[in-house]
């Protein structure tokens, strides 16, 4: 136990008088005493965050949105927004995604957005509705939506999209392919 979360419970022990609760059964549920207390730390209501002194060894499923800071090794699966500013690896699936990590080394499917940022390096493939790339990708990138392609990225594969916009300085090694029907 971190001497943080010890001495936070030192300090609530002595700040709150804990109730003496009835021997059990001789009351209703709804009578047995409660109180709710604030977290010392707010996360937004269903939001989980991986801190960065985790390392999670498996894989991930999740229905809310997931901030991972820290380390999984496994995929990682959600029906909310992914932001990886930690390490991933993994195939990593949700509603958005935004890495910022320095490295992935596995695909990443979204149903809305990809947002692969500046330094960060993706070695594997890319779908989604819109992907903006600021980093690095080897691996094919497919979007039903649009690819924007910032002065910083370096992409190694093919692109299949509807729309696309590249920045001036930007690379792209591989074939460009414009379509209007859903990528699967």
């Amino acid at each position: 136990m971190s001497s943080n979360f010890k001495d936070f419970l030192k300090a609530f022990s002595a700040n709150h008088d804990q109730p003496e609760l009835p021997a059990s059964g001789s009351v209703e549920k709804s009578e047995i005493y409660t109180e709710t207390y604030k977290p010392v730390q707010s996360v937004r209501r269903g939001q989980s965050i991986i801190q960065n002194d985790m390392i999670v060894h498996g894989s991930i499923e999740t229905k809310s949105d997931l901030q991972v800071d820290g380390m999984v090794d496994g995929n990682i699966t959600s029906e909310g927004k992914i932001v990886v500013n930690g390490i991933v690896s993994g195939f990593v699936s949700g509603l958005s995604v935004s890495i910022s990590a320095k490295e992935l080394n596995a695909g990443v499917k979204a149903r809305e957005n990809v947002t692969i940022g500046q330094g960060t390096t993706i070695n594997g493939n890319v779908s989604a509705g819109n992907v903006t790339v600021g980093g690095v990708v080897n691996g094919n990138i497919c979007a039903t939506g649009e690819i924007v392609i910032r002065s910083s990225a370096v992409i190694t594969g093919d692109l299949k999209t509807a729309s696309i916009e590249v920045s001036r300085g930007a690379v792209i090694n591989g074939n460009v392919s414009f379509t209007k029907k859903e990528i699967q």
